[in-house]
């Protein structure tokens, strides 16, 4: 009889934190070791963290540079396709694993592993379960989003209208290049017809997909955790800013924030920095630009923010930044386009907007500078989300039984004799 404990090789692009993705893998992979299954960790770009090795799992990191990390970009764009060294060495981990206990728990291939590690995946025989944290797994960009048209895609992935369009944040030659890389995912990589368990972490992102994948055996909605302290709503002050926090790109809607505080006379303040940080200055000019922060002066900004303005324009999957600013107790301002509304309370714990549009915007930042109204929907916020916090252990609770059903013989208890 088994123990009832499984085998898990996580894989990642990345062995160390460097957003939102790599920190749930490696808070996975720690928490379920924590738990008492025998966990592996696997990654091309290094260094691994240093908490994985002293939470005892077994890690397996290559000191490989991302695809955008690699000064040839030749180089970079044949190892995004098949990254040969990271397969073989992904292989050899798995070769010491039997099936019937183990369970690949994969959460991303894009910046590093390639198709040719999924080829390694489907080749070895192990059930996996995929963490969907974009949406990689069926268009070739990433986004469902036509960035230099501002909107979002409607083509069918993969067909000749997609692979004609010139829908690639940077240039068409991005986009031809992960046509191919889409291509040998598909076909060599056999990654669709591996893709039978799946983690969604947003509704939005669940209905967005299931148009273009094959109906899974098993898939379970688990959003990623946040890591953030109770420290009480916070004391909304009446000369309290509105807040942005984020890249200053197009899609993150940062000019729409810009010219909305313009038109509702409103004092806005702007963490992060981008491509359209003139523009944003020429739209705001009273505005504060701080640059980027750490995670705690964050925090700490938003405990000083009237509400959080969240005006994104794609179909953003699980934006963890509105879930720190509901747990510090401020409201969201939200597009109605993103997973975001998912949390937010439409005129409880902050208010929804249509998308892309200044005019909602602003209605919504006026109907906020009464200050009485920001502070109940703080509180709101706060008392709501602290009665079902996004930590890590609630995280775990959906994802542990996900990984069982995908290995099936240790969820039955199946014995080898």
């Amino acid at each position: 009889m088994t123990d009832g404990k499984l085998d898990i090789v996580v894989t990642y692009d990345y062995g160390f934190v460097n957003g939102g993705a790599a920190k749930v893998a490696i808070a996975g992979a720690l928490g379920l070791a924590a738990r008492g299954h025998r966990v592996a960790y696997f990654a091309p770009v290094g260094p691994a963290d240093p908490r994985l090795a002293a939470g005892g799992v077994k890690t397996v990191v290559l000191d490989q540079p991302d695809l955008l990390g690699d000064a040839n970009a030749l180089s970079a764009a044949v190892r995004g396709i098949w990254n040969r060294k990271a397969a073989a060495a992904l292989r050899r981990l798995l070769d010491g694993h039997d099936p019937k206990t183990t369970v690949i728990y994969q959460h991303g291939w894009s910046k590093a592993m390639s198709p040719a590690c999924q080829q390694a995946i489907a080749a070895s025989g192990i059930p996996t379960l995929y963490h969907m944290h974009e949406y990689f797994a069926a268009c070739p960009n990433g986004a469902f989003f036509d960035y230099p048209a501002g909107e979002n895609c409607q083509r069918r992935p993969m067909s000749f209208a997609c692979i004609t369009a010139n829908c690639d944040a940077r240039a068409y030659r991005h986009k031809l290049f992960r046509v191919v890389r889409q291509a040998a995912l598909n076909g060599p990589g056999r990654f669709r017809r591996n893709l039978k368990h799946r983690v969604a972490i947003s509704d939005l992102q669940k209905r967005v997909l299931s148009a273009w994948l094959p109906p899974p055996e098993s898939e379970v909605y688990a959003p990623n955790p946040i890591d953030v302290e109770d420290q009480g709503p916070a004391a909304i002050a009446d000369d309290a800013p509105f807040l942005f926090v984020g890249r200053f790109s197009r899609e993150k809607g940062a000019d729409l924030a810009a010219a909305a505080a313009h038109d509702a006379g409103a004092p806005i303040a702007f963490v992060g920095d981008g491509e359209l940080g003139p523009i944003l200055r020429q739209c705001a000019p009273t505005a504060e630009f701080t640059g980027w922060l750490t995670p705690e002066a964050v925090s700490a900004r938003m405990r000083q923010a009237r509400a959080l303005v969240f005006p994104s324009i794609w179909y953003e999957c699980q934006p963890l930044t509105v879930l720190e600013a509901l747990a510090q107790g401020v409201p969201v301002i939200v597009s109605d386009n993103c997973a975001g509304v998912e949390y937010v309370a439409d005129g409880e714990t902050g208010l929804h907007v249509a998308s892309q549009s200044v005019d909602a915007l602003a209605a919504a930042m006026r109907t906020l500078m009464a200050t009485d109204v920001a502070r109940r929907m703080g509180a709101a916020a706060h008392r709501r989300y602290w009665k079902r916090p996004h930590t890590i252990e609630r995280h775990l609770d959906a994802v542990e039984p996900a990984l069982r059903r995908a290995n099936g013989r240790v969820a039955l208890g199946i014995t080898d004799n």
